[in-house]
């Protein structure tokens, strides 16, 4: 088994052993105890092929300085950061999403809250790397309801077919239940099965030449995922080119 790596900053001793008992099941853990050590360690990932972190937990108090000077002063972290502190001040609080911290929690803390929302974010984070990693691959243009790829001419889609791709590239890597297409698209119009089936169909036939495919799961929901990817997996050994369920 792997884990992954997580660095804990500033903590205190019982701190870091009720953070390591939530979390222990997949991570392994490095604790810096000044703002120093966290300091070389960050450069030290940033010149070299040393593992980077899945996330950073920190106080923002150290013995040694302040965390958010530390970001002041220009230093990039290897990874995103939540912040664990007795601090409660607004402006505290305040200056650490300044910074970019996906979350920030008090002492004392609930071990179960923590481990789950740090599960969250970093799944979300995730996410949202994905999907700005699609937005060079794929443009919308909500003005005119063209779709494009690099060296390639815009596509024109109907309306209802780019608000139905809109859904499916704001999903994105995640599957989209067909339900919650017909409930964003139509509300509590009444409308025909094959209706969506209909501008499915056209929309794959006008991704195909792009690179992409709208893929019909087994939960009823669909994925938009790149040609290319399926070819991979194929090339990989997966047995068989998997194909769209044409049908739904």
């Amino acid at each position: 088994m792997t884990f992954e790596l997580a660095w804990l900053a500033g903590l205190s001793n019982q701190s870091v052993l009720r953070a390591q008992r939530c979390l222990g099941l997949n991570f392994r853990f490095e604790h810096y105890t000044s703002r120093k050590a966290l300091c070389e360690s960050s450069l030290r990932v940033a010149s070299s092929a040393q593992p980077r972190p899945s996330f950073l937990l920190t106080d923002i108090h150290f013995s040694d300085g302040n965390f958010f000077d530390l970001l002041a002063s220009g230093m990039t972290l290897p990874a995103p950061f939540f912040v664990l502190s007795k601090d409660q001040r607004l402006e505290s609080i305040e200056l650490a999403f300044h910074w970019q911290a996906l979350d920030y929690f008090l002492q004392p803390f609930s071990e179960n809250l923590l481990a789950l929302k740090i599960k969250r974010a970093l799944s979300l984070s995730s996410r949202a790397d994905l999907r700005q990693a699609l937005s060079t691959k794929i443009s919308l243009n909500a003005f005119d309801s063209t779709i494009a790829v690099p060296h390639s001419a815009p596509t024109q889609l109907t309306l209802k077919e780019f608000r139905i791709l809109s859904l499916l590239v704001h999903s994105y890597p995640k599957s989209l239940p067909r339900s919650s297409i017909y409930e964003k698209i139509w509300g509590s119009i009444k409308v025909e099965r094959k209706t969506l089936d209909v501008h499915i169909f056209n929309l794959r036939r006008k991704l195909e030449p792009l690179g992409f495919e709208i893929r019909y799961n087994f939960d009823m929901s669909y994925s938009l995922v790149e040609t290319i990817a399926l070819l991979d997996g194929f090339l990989a050994g997966t047995g068989e080119l998997p194909k769209a369920n044409s049908s739904s």
